[in-house]
């Protein structure tokens, strides 16, 4: 996982050679791509691998305002075929665009995508080394979820593909655990969490990619997007948006997650 996660990583800064489309309107693509996910219930995993298919075929065509929906509907066609044991049908695609596209357009769109990216639509996303760091740091149910939160808030922002997946799992968790260490005022070991997880980043690593999940944490808040919020305010996810929600609106941040004159560059500040 570890040798071959670099091979599918789109470039974090194609947005700005596209023309026509921002950062925000990917932002707000990427949320209703959160919603359309979450209401057809479908894996995590396919929610990540979706956008990391649209990223890369964005860094490769321009594209249009008209044509940013139909991409992500047809590469969620693609992804469901590869991932899902019951796949929605092309019709139900239709209509969750509003049938802005008919079946023709949307299949001559996934058509398109796969070509242009060689039918190589296999990926290790953050997700798998959340689910596998997960085991091995032998994390309770809250911390997982509230790591998850981190990470799809990461989806947002495009210029997060800077860090590689593994580094993105890693700095979730260790987030993930500064938040919920903040009533008790408890130490976090980094040290301890890279040498359990069996990564090699330095400290420094996994706080620069920590700053820039806790600076989208705080961001969201005032978002318009609010769907990944309404969603991990469930049971299901245990509240987690919730205890992010108190720490940043007390102004209550973990420490080493804040955001310093040197964060790295980031789109976060794009969030509408």
């Amino acid at each position: 996982m570890l040798k071959t996660e670099k091979k599918w990583t789109p470039d974090p800064q194609y947005m700005n050679q596209q023309l026509k489309i921002d950062e925000t309107i990917r932002s707000t693509l990427v949320d209703w791509m959160i919603q359309t996910h979450y209401n057809f219930k479908l894996l995590t995993e396919s929610l990540f691998l979706t956008i990391n298919i649209i990223d890369r075929y964005m860094s490769m065509h321009q594209i249009t305002k008209r044509e940013v929906q139909l991409v992500g509907v047809a590469t969620l066609l693609i992804v469901t075929k590869y991932e899902e044991i019951y796949p929605p049908l092309l019709k139900d695609f239709a209509h969750i665009a509003d049938n802005t596209y008919t079946p023709e357009e949307i299949l001559d769109m996934e058509k398109k995508i796969l070509f242009a990216l060689d039918f190589d639509i296999s990926l290790t996303t953050p997700f798998r080394f959340l689910e596998r760091f997960s085991k091995l740091a032998k994390l309770d149910n809250v911390t997982f979820f509230l790591s998850q939160y981190m990470l799809e808030l990461g989806l947002l922002d495009s210029k997060m593909s800077q860090f590689t997946p593994s580094l993105q799992a890693t700095a979730a968790i260790y987030t993930a655990k500064k938040y919920l260490m903040l009533n008790n005022q408890a130490h976090t070991d980094l040290f301890g969490l890279i040498s359990d997880l069996g990564v090699t980043y330095s400290n420094e690593q996994v706080k620069s990619c920590a700053k820039c999940f806790n600076q989208l944490a705080i961001l969201i808040q005032k978002s318009k997007l609010q769907m990944i919020v309404k969603k991990f305010k469930t049971s299901k996810y245990f509240e987690v948006a919730r205890i992010v929600h108190q720490a940043t609106t007390t102004k209550k941040q973990p420490e080493s997650t804040r955001s310093t004159k040197n964060k790295p560059e980031s789109a976060c500040k794009s969030i509408s």
